[in-house]
């Protein structure tokens, strides 16, 4: 597996998370910005609608009482239609004493409602007592003078919401301008150069390593494909861009194995997988796949980036191949040991010799399974004869020295030769004759004439 972290040999996810970054920093701080002046707008706007409120509703209550005040000229002219208008007057005191209706009073209603000469004075008027109409005139001048005086009082009052509010906005709309749009509009395009030049080196990396990269929107679908894609695939881009991932790169039973290494999202995770080319030929793959996301957390494209390990991976499979060879012989060639350690031991001779004139109790004990140590008895007419050896060395070619002993030996039993002088140079001269000197045997022979 490669050292290098896949995700680092090409800065992509981090030239994405830059440029996504840049724009959100930008707008948060238009955002910013222009909330000076809308603030200022709104309570500019507030504060107009407020006054022009209060004034429509001053002008009403002004226009009202000129009403009354006609009302009363009127009957004293004795037109008594003209009680209504009083009635109404007076129907109004009374609510507002009860405030039946829950509606806010100033203090200058409630002045009126609880004006007992006024209200006394309205009651006698409309059971046909006129004595007291100077005081109901007088009280109804000095309510409408009130509420004109008001009226004029709010109007100014939204002449300077809108005069004042409009200066101010007027003064931030400057600030704004020369002292965070202007500055915010040199850093954005300075960004911009910057972002461009290193786009620009981005995609002479994107498009000049040798490293597969595939951009992947939050669907799977592919946005982008460098130009080492297409030229070690062989994919037609307009097959690939806007198309799913999974439709034409991947073998069916990898289809799995890939979107979990896409969900998990982890740069560490590095996955080989077979990818396919145009011609439907498999490349081993060594894939990682890095999240782009914006400044709130949000996954916004998935980059995924595979090392061509082919023909890495082909040599790996040689040698794992060419280890299992070794291994098969290596069994066999432990198989054949044992044999030939077993045919070593038969090789020697009993544990237990007893023959005239000579007894005792033999073993052998090797380094290895097939050692070069031989002993051997045997009897003729005349002698009991035992002959003890070592070869030179161990292993089998020390265990084919040995076998010639033996076939020697086997041929002076049968023969009853048993003088040591004779049996050891007939022994001397079949091992030299066989190993050439390259295996040397130390042998000692004892024969025993139990015939004295």
């Amino acid at each position: 597996m490669e050292n290098v972290k896949l995700s680092e040999r090409v800065p992509v996810g981090a030239f994405y998370r830059t440029n996504i970054e840049a724009v959100e920093d930008v707008r948060s701080r238009y955002f910013i910005a222009l909330s000076i002046p809308a603030f200022l707008l709104i309570m500019t706007g507030i504060g107009t609608w407020e006054s022009l409120a209060f004034h429509a509703r001053s002008a009403t209550s002004f226009h009202q009482y000129e009403h009354y005040l006609g009302a009363l000229t009127k009957i004293e002219e004795g037109q008594s239609s003209a009680t209504q208008a009083l009635q109404e007057l007076a129907d109004q005191t009374a609510n507002s004493r009860t405030n039946s209706s829950g509606q806010y009073l100033s203090s200058f209603e409630k002045k009126i409602a609880y004006n007992q000469p006024l209200n006394t004075a309205l009651s006698n008027l409309l059971h046909g007592n006129n004595g007291n109409i100077p005081l109901i005139r007088e009280q109804l001048k000095a309510a409408a003078h009130h509420y004109q005086e008001i009226e004029k009082q709010y109007f100014s009052y939204a002449q300077w919401f809108l005069s004042g509010g409009g200066t101010l906005i007027f003064l931030s709309l400057i600030y704004v301008w020369f002292g965070i749009l202007q500055p915010i509009g040199k850093q954005s395009r300075e960004r911009a150069l910057a972002l461009a030049r290193a786009g620009e080196f981005n995609e002479d990396v994107i498009n000049t390593s040798r490293v597969i990269i595939l951009v992947i929107d939050a669907e799977g679908n592919v946005v982008l494909a460098n130009h080492y894609f297409q030229t070690l695939l062989q994919w037609p881009r307009t097959q690939i861009v806007g198309h799913h991932l999974l439709d034409r790169l991947f073998l069916p039973q990898d289809h799995a194995t890939m979107l979990t290494l896409l969900n998990a999202g982890n740069p560490e995770q590095i996955l080989e997988l077979p990818i396919l080319n145009s011609a439907g030929a498999q490349l081993i793959m060594a894939w990682t796949v890095t999240p782009v996301r914006d400044v709130t957390g949000e996954e916004l494209l998935r980059v995924a980036m595979g090392v061509n390990v082919t023909e890495r991976a082909a040599a790996e499979h040689a040698q794992q191949v060419a280890l299992l060879k070794a291994q098969s012989l290596s069994d066999r060639l432990q198989d054949e040991a044992q044999q030939a350690a077993e045919l070593h031991t038969a090789f020697l001779g009993p544990e237990q010799i007893a023959l005239p004139g000579l007894s005792g109790i033999a073993a052998s004990i090797t380094s290895s399974e097939v050692g070069g140590d031989y002993l051997d008895c045997y009897t003729t007419k005349e002698t009991s004869v035992l002959v003890l050896g070592d070869v030179s060395g161990h292993g089998l070619a020390a265990g084919s020295i040995v076998a010639v002993a033996k076939t020697v030996i086997n041929q002076l039993r049968a023969d009853g030769i048993g003088h040591p002088d004779q049996v050891l140079r007939q022994l001397n001269n079949a091992i030299l004759n066989t190993a050439q000197g390259l295996r040397l045997m130390t042998m000692i022979c004892a024969a025993v004439d139990f015939r004295h």
